[in-house]
């Protein structure tokens, strides 16, 4: 019977036949398959909800409805675009190449690596707090390749490239944001009837919402399923036509359900405002209200809602140029221009759940599919693609967890 100590050992002698590798380092593999659902686990109660959060706070989706939404959209952006960035994590950080005569060591550092992402991510969620399973996969991956081998074989510019990344995708994503609302509020939002307007642009964010995702899938996709090979005019054709059907069936199919929406809610909201009027009449015509004594000198003044007061125009060009960009704070939005970006929220939150499972999924299975790929062929350069089936077993997780943890 040979022990671990052995196949560690001979394999730097290249003495162990793949046979009595597979039937030694068997525990790791289940072991690091358990991990990597616990890791799920943890990753549907943390990241996921970080992209589906604010359309269920916001009511523009049921936590039943996020659940499912949450469950395609991370499955398809992991499938379909998350290849090169499994591959990345896999071999990129840490060159697999000093551990060629350990792929033992390899092995167990992997599963350490879902070991400790894993645990990390449920003791922050437990503490509500939103962390990014790419800084905990990275640094796991530093920790157990520091620990075997020292310093040797880390890539530190990829290592510089993706932390630089951290401190660039903040930036970043908050001046597309910035630009993103400040279009909307000037196209939109200042318009005599903005709900007319917006629907109006509804189909046009549709098309370019597809268009963008179905080039990031038909170019340079993923190898597994040969997207890669997609030439770019052919990808830039089934962008556009992606992108059409999704204008049309937005403009044929939402905008109707929309204005039904809308005018289902006005006439509630009508209802509400009747009663409140109805109660207001009620307590001024209360005769205990002839006992309030009023001071003499004193005056009363009304507010009319017609007339809000508004803050001094802004002096000087620089001021006025600002007071002119940016959203007046004082400004209130009709419940109906308010209830017609509830689709649109519902689908940047499912384009926001793609990119992420074609991201922060795709990391934290990395260490997984690197696990199943030396146990099966014996080999850390890991040459073999892998299979779409290698996919499936971090998915089944998030199922259970985002209906799960996610309540909390």
């Amino acid at each position: 019977m040979i022990d671990i100590y052995d196949i560690i050992t001979s394999t730097a002698a290249g003495g162990v036949n793949l046979s009595d590798f597979r039937s030694c380092f068997l525990w790791a593999l289940i072991v690091g398959i358990c991990l990597a659902f616990l890791l799920g686990f943890g990753m549907g109660a943390n990241d996921v909800s970080n992209a589906f959060g604010t359309s269920v706070g916001s009511g523009a989706l049921t936590l039943i409805q996020a659940y499912f939404l949450a469950t395609i959209f991370e499955t398809l952006g992991a499938v379909l675009v998350g290849y090169n960035v499994i591959d990345t994590m896999r071999k990129g950080v840490v060159d697999v190449a000093v551990y060629n005569n350990s792929a033992g060591d390899f092995m167990i550092g992997q599963v350490a690596c879902l070991g400790g992402t894993a645990t990390w991510l449920l003791i922050a969620t437990f503490l509500h707090l939103p962390v990014s399973t790419t800084h905990a996969v990275v640094g796991a991956t530093l920790g157990f390749s520091i620990a075997c081998k020292g310093f040797q074989g880390i890539q530190w510019m990829m290592v510089v490239n993706i932390v630089a990344s951290w401190f660039i995708s903040p930036i970043f994503s908050g001046c597309v944001s910035l630009c993103l609302y400040l279009f909307v509020d000037h196209v939109i939002l200042r318009t005599s009837n903005p709900v007319a307007n917006g629907l109006m642009w509804l189909p046009i964010f549709y098309f370019v919402c597809l268009t963008f995702n179905m080039f990031m899938i038909s170019y340079q996709g993923s190898k597994v399923l040969h997207l890669s090979t997609v030439p770019l005019w052919i990808a830039i054709l089934l962008s556009l036509a992606a992108g059409v059907i999704a204008a049309a069936v937005c403009h044929f199919l939402v905008v109707p359900r929309i204005k039904k929406y809308i005018a289902k809610g006005g006439k509630t909201a009508e209802t509400r405002d009747s009663n409140a009027s109805s109660i207001v009449i009620s307590v001024t015509e209360d005769p205990e209200m002839d006992k309030v004594a009023i001071r003499s000198g004193s005056t009363i003044s009304t507010i009319s809602s017609d007339s809000p007061q508004s803050p001094p125009p802004p002096q000087g060009k620089v001021k006025k140029f600002f007071a002119w960009l940016l959203p007046n704070q004082t400004r209130t939005e009709s419940p109906d221009t308010l209830r017609m970006f509830t689709s649109v929220q519902t689908l940047t939150a499912c384009f926001a759940g793609f990119a992420h499972g074609a991201n922060d999924v795709c990391n934290a299975i990395a260490p997984l599919v690197a696990l199943i790929a030396v146990y099966r062929d014996f080999d850390v350069y890991q040459k073999k693609k892998l299979q779409s089936t290698c996919y499936s077993t971090e998915f089944s997780p998030f199922v259970l967890d985002y209906g799960a943890l996610d309540i909390r």
